[in-house]
């Protein structure tokens, strides 16, 4: 009788074990979550992407919910546009879900980063990188963005767009710190507590009091490099990513430690 029992906890042991290894399938389920949709206003036509908590349960719901935002980003920086000219020409929304999903699942680049991500955290058969806050703020500075210069010799700037930034100046892109990055900043756009927006301006005007050049893409071009080291140095933004960090640290597949 003792065998007996002791054979059938076992057996129920190896059963968990068995579930538990079974690895989270989120690459057949991107329509799942995400939408795209097709706009055609009679001036100019596009295609703008949506990512939406599931309705059903899934092994990923949780990440996916934590993170729409962070998918986004994902969505709209890292996936191929190769086929965007013939999907603007799709009319019917059916078909235009039908042939962006299957392009999406050929997509060796995305369909990496999200297996990655699903490796880190929900399956864990992957150590998270480990990512020091000097490395996060190299990534967070591109997101304060020195547009241009006026007439009069201002700047005009811009935070949370980034990206032309990134591409520019990564030699290396970061899709996870990226995305945690714009993720945050953009959550935190009117949060009083990290005036981040109003510092941005400040210094803004700050660079307004330095000649930094005659050629206008020259100024800019200058004026973009101190930026950058001005926002390195910002206590707000630091205190913002280490709290948005630890509300989020469970779905996230790197872990920030202090320089």
């Amino acid at each position: 009788m003792l065998r007996f029992w002791i054979f059938c906890i076992v057996s129920c042991f190896v059963l968990q074990q068995g579930r538990s290894q079974v690895p989270c399938d989120i690459t057949n389920h991107y329509a799942d979550f995400i939408q795209i949709k097709r706009h055609d206003d009679g001036r100019r036509k596009f295609i703008s992407k949506q990512v939406f908590k599931p309705i059903q349960a899934q092994c990923f719901s949780d990440l996916v919910s934590d993170n729409t935002m962070f998918i986004y980003y994902l969505v709209s920086g890292f996936t191929s546009d190769a086929n965007h000219e013939a999907l603007m020409e799709i009319t019917d929304d059916a078909a235009l879900q039908q042939v962006y999903f299957a392009d999406l699942s050929v997509d060796t680049m995305f369909n990496t980063i999200m297996k990655t991500w699903v490796e880190k955290t929900i399956d864990r058969s992957l150590p998270k990188d480990t990512i020091s806050m000097d490395a996060l703020m190299n990534v967070a500075v591109k997101f304060f963005s020195v547009i241009r210069v006026m007439d009069d010799g201002t700047f005009i700037g811009k935070v949370g767009a980034g990206l032309y930034d990134i591409k520019k100046t990564l030699s290396r892109r970061a899709p996870f710190l990226e995305a945690f990055v714009w993720t945050s900043i953009s959550a935190n756009q009117d949060n009083q507590a990290y005036p981040l927006n109003e510092e941005f301006n400040k210094a803004i005007q700050a660079l307004y009091k330095i000649e930094l050049g005659v050629d206008p893409t020259e100024r800019v071009f200058r004026a973009q490099g101190a930026m950058y080291f001005i926002m390195k140095d910002n206590v707000h933004l630091r205190d913002m990513l280490k709290d948005e960090y630890k509300k989020h640290e469970k779905f996230l597949p790197f872990v920030l430690v202090s320089d």
